[in-house]
């Protein structure tokens, strides 16, 4: 190889870690994979917890998702039934409700004036991307997704709506179906810029930068895709497995699991394996954190790794499966289970639990967790629930107009 053509590559690799480390810092509700947050309040995670806040689901409701909205002082929650509502994270005041009518099958994205999500159309007649209005819950715009091929019967993940998945980059909307096919739309246009169709479903869910998209494909494939224009960047063979998660480090590392155990981390410039680990079962989350990959498999015990070799640093069984997205905050991690009413704060460093949150009888935790206004907030079997610690004071109502 000329110096001149390892030049290039060098800087091109540079180019790509800081790219990556920028879009893996930030703090981000909307984006495919949420990395970690940091706790700009210093509120003091190991002292006990007190139940500030709750909201109760009315009948059978139950929620998909909730998330976290601009300026951190209201959320959105999504029911199964297709209902979203508006809650203020101070103390929970429904600010507004509306019934699409229609199954979310989406995860559910924001800017500072709207939301954005996938719902099945009526009659099972294909799938619509909607934008709501922030303001008032009322629907401001949609397009018809137009599936060449039809969605396969699993999902993404265990979420049941996790069909589609939508990201925000660089004012485009991103949406990425299961089925392997990629839409750009323009958001303020709305305009369809450009598709991407891949012959094979997609393994896991996507991973995107801040100018690409990661995704897997069922064909033992790795593919990098230009949110500019949807051109196939760069393709890895994944050799004999086809991952089930998929993340980008910060330092452009591509690190993915399969069913069996197997871990991977791959050099994508040099296409080359980094290393490789096995665990004692199929990989069901990777997540970057400040201090390593925190990985979990499906017989209950949680690791973290170094990033840099694989080296394990601690590991801990868990009561249960872990839910799908623990929350990184700072050097810890707050993480839930299947069918389990406790939540534990585990310190990152040394892999010991430091606190938990006990729900009250015959209540589960359900997946989400949010940071929001200085408060853990938690969605459950019954509703949403937030926390504080004793020695934080709960938020005092907010004063509205009658108007």
């Amino acid at each position: 190889m000329s110096k001149f053509s390892l030049w290039i590559r060098c800087f091109a690799k540079l180019a790509a870690i800081f790219t990556v480390f920028f879009q893996s810092s930030q703090i981000t509700s909307h984006g495919f994979v949420k990395v970690f947050e940091k706790n700009n309040s210093d509120t003091d995670l190991s002292v006990p917890f007190k139940q500030c806040r709750e909201y109760r689901f009315e009948g059978e409701n139950t929620s998909n998702h909730i998330s976290a909205s601009d300026n951190e002082n209201n959320f959105l929650v999504s029911y199964k039934n297709g209902t979203l509502i508006y809650l203020s994270a101070v103390d929970f005041q429904l600010l507004w409700s509306s019934d699409l009518g229609l199954k979310i099958s989406s995860n559910i994205v924001f800017d500072s004036e709207s939301f954005f999500l996938v719902v099945e159309a009526k009659n099972q007649e294909g799938y619509l991307l909607k934008q709501i209005n922030k303001s008032a819950g009322l629907p401001e715009w949609q397009a018809k997704i137009n599936l060449s091929e039809d969605l396969p019967t699993d999902k993404f993940t265990d979420k049941s709506t996790d069909n589609f998945q939508i990201n925000f980059i660089k004012g485009r909307i991103i949406v990425v179906s299961h089925s392997g096919e990629i839409f750009c739309y323009d958001k303020n246009t709305k305009k369809l810029i450009w598709t991407r169709t891949f012959k094979n479903n997609l393994s896991s869910l996507p991973f995107a930068t801040s100018d690409n998209v990661f995704v897997s494909i069922n064909n033992k494939t790795i593919a990098r895709i230009s949110t500019a224009n949807g051109g196939i960047i760069n393709k890895i063979t994944t050799t004999n497995t086809v991952p089930t998660v998929l993340i980008v480090t910060s330092n452009e590392s591509i690190i993915y699991g399969d069913k069996n155990g197997n871990v991977y981390s791959i050099d994508e410039i040099a296409d080359t394996t980094n290393w490789k680990i096995r665990f004692g079962a199929g990989i069901t989350s990777i997540v970057q954190t400040p201090l390593g990959l925190l990985i979990s498999s499906a017989d209950n015990f949680t690791y973290l790794i170094q990033n840099r070799n694989g080296k394990r640093v601690w590991k801990k069984r868990m009561a249960g499966r872990v839910l799908q997205k623990p929350l990184i905050l700072d050097d810890y991690v707050i993480m839930t289970n299947y069918f389990n009413p406790e939540a534990l704060l585990i310190d990152l460093k040394k892999g010991k639990i430091v606190n938990r949150i006990n729900l009250y009888k015959e209540n589960f935790f359900t997946g989400d967790i949010i940071f929001n206004n200085n408060l853990l907030i938690f969605s459950t079997t019954k509703g949403i629930i937030s926390y504080a610690p004793f020695s934080q004071n709960c938020p005092e109502p907010e004063k509205r107009s009658n108007n």
